[in-house]
């Protein structure tokens, strides 16, 4: 679902994926096990959780080209997989 929304929405923005744990070899297992590699997933031991204002799990974090952000936690809602919240 959330790939899918990524690919789709992929010129309106961009969907980073964030993972809890900073292993790479745990994080491509997840992202392979979850079918989740059609967007980027960054490493935590980036920092760029505290950057990007990240203090739960799960969170989503969608980014337009004009630089919107838009975040929240839990499972993302429908109408952000559909980019209905850019203006």
């Amino acid at each position: 679902m959330v790939t899918e929304a990524a690919a789709a929405n992929r010129d309106r923005y961009v969907m980073i994926g964030m993972p809890v744990d900073s292993n790479e070899g745990t994080i491509r297992d997840f992202v392979e096990g979850r079918g989740v590699g059609g967007f980027p997933h960054l490493m935590e031991s980036w920092g760029l959780w505290s950057q990007l204002g990240v203090n739960a799990t799960p969170t989503w974090a969608t980014i337009t080209a004009d630089g919107q952000v838009n975040r929240g936690a839990g499972t993302m809602p429908a109408s952000v997989r559909n980019g209905d919240w850019i203006s």
